[in-house]
This record gives C-alpha cells, sequence and structure tokens, in this order.
C-alpha cells in the first residue's frame, strides 16, 4: 500500500481531526488557499534512455521530486516539492510549483536538484531492484528542464 500525505496531517489514510502538522516531513501541512508565486516553477519533459526503452510500460508512476542542491550538486534535506505522474509512452512532460510543495513557507527557489523514479510498485516509499531513476540540478525557475531516467537501481 502507498502512503501518501493527507490534509489531516497523517500518512495511513485514517481520517482525524487535522493538527495542522505533516507527519511525513513533521513541517505544516501547506495552506491549499495560499498564493503561489507563478515565477517558482520548475517545468520539463522526462525521457528514458534509448538503452533501457525496453524496461517501461505505460500506467505506471513516475515520482518527481525537488530537493535543494548541496555543496557538491547532490540534492539535500527534505522534499521541497513532488508529484506523480503516469508514464504513457516515449516522454512525459511535468511542471511542479510552489502547489506541489511538501510543507508550508517552503520557496521553490534557487539552486536545485529534480529527480524523478520510474516505480514498478507504485509505492512512493519503497525503491525495488529495477526501478530506472534520474537526476538533474537545475535553477528555479527552469522551463525547458530535460531529465532522463538513465539508472537501473540493483
Amino acid at each position: 500500500m502507498a502512503l501518501q500525505k493527507s490534509r489531516t496531517g497523517t500518512c495511513d489514510g485514517a481520517q482525524r481531526p487535522d493538527s495542522g502538522s505533516d507527519q511525513i516531513t513533521g513541517g505544516q501541512i501547506p495552506d491549499p488557499d495560499r498564493k503561489i508565486d507563478p515565477t517558482h516553477r520548475v517545468k520539463g519533459m522526462i525521457r528514458v534512455d534509448p538503452k533501457l526503452k525496453g524496461r517501461v510500460k505505460a500506467n505506471v508512476p513516475v515520482f518527481v521530486m525537488i530537493r535543494r542542491a548541496g555543496a557538491d550538486g547532490q540534492p539535500t534535506g527534505s522534499p521541497l516539492a513532488v508529484e506523480k505522474l503516469v508514464w504513457s509512452g516515449d516522454s512525459i512532460p511535468f511542471e511542479l510549483t510552489e502547489a506541489n510543495a511538501m510543507s508550508a513557507g517552503t520557496e521553490l527557489a534557487g539552486d536545485i536538484v529534480v529527480m524523478a523514479r520510474y516505480d514498478q510498485d507504485s509505492d512512493a516509499i519503497s525503491k525495488q531492484p529495477g526501478d530506472l531513476t534520474g537526476q538533474v540540478r537545475a535553477k528555479v525557475p527552469t522551463d525547458k528542464l530535460e531529465l532522463t531516467l538513465d539508472t537501473v537501481l540493483p
């Protein structure tokens, strides 16, 4: 079973009074009515390395995540924004904004790493052998990012 963040602050699907706290990140849940800055966005295309095309099928989830880039260029800290997409062909467009933020007060800005995982078991938490991943460093905003799924998890 995939764990998903709900507006009640739980990740087990139980309906509880809204505590205002996110049990996944420990932060405050973003206000769904907050003002979103349209210039704070990451938009692009996810493709599969041609050598790995035989490993992908339609209707399989692809999880896209943004983290801050560390001094070494590698992802660091908690996810800033996430999105679940569904693979449908040779490539898939994506756009993440502050509307996809994991915690209240998250500003999507600066030096980031965008990561994607083609996830065979549809569970955002688990990773299994054969899942495809890729990542690319970028600066917000960006509108033509190219992210290639080029690594097969062992």
